[in-house]
């Protein structure tokens, strides 16, 4: 593994994930998220007070992830499969620049829809 790459996990686990830079960022929601993106992603997870306890396959504990006003703490249980769930990690906070309920829909989508839906309407 590329020595940058290891610096960056390393100081990635040490001091957390920098959640700053998600535009609308709520804590609670980044969390629901997360959690579900784990399960999607077929890992097994639990909510314990405030923190996300995460397991693998084997149902063994892989990691604690603790979400807080601008940051992510991962506290490692174990280490075989924690590279897996750190990639796993990194490409749901990479895909996620802006966060947004759900059911939050914007003016622009809705009329967007409209006006797809009134096209098929000739069918």
């Amino acid at each position: 593994m590329n020595r940058k790459v290891k610096d960056i996990i390393r100081r990635a686990l040490k001091n957390g994930f920098d959640l700053s830079t998600i535009l609308n960022y709520e804590p609670k929601l980044f969390k629901n998220k997360l959690y579900m993106y784990l399960i999607q992603k077929k890992y097994f997870c639990f909510e314990e007070e405030d923190v996300i306890v995460v397991s693998d396959y084997t149902l063994d504990d892989l990691a604690e992830l603790e979400v807080g006003d601008y940051h992510l703490k991962i506290n490692t249980i174990r280490t075989e499969g924690i590279f897996d769930l750190l990639i796993e990690i990194f490409r749901f906070i990479a895909d996620n620049p802006d966060l947004k309920p759900e059911d939050e829909v914007s003016t622009e989508e809705v009329i967007k829809n409209e006006i797809d839906s009134e096209d098929l309407d000739w069918i």
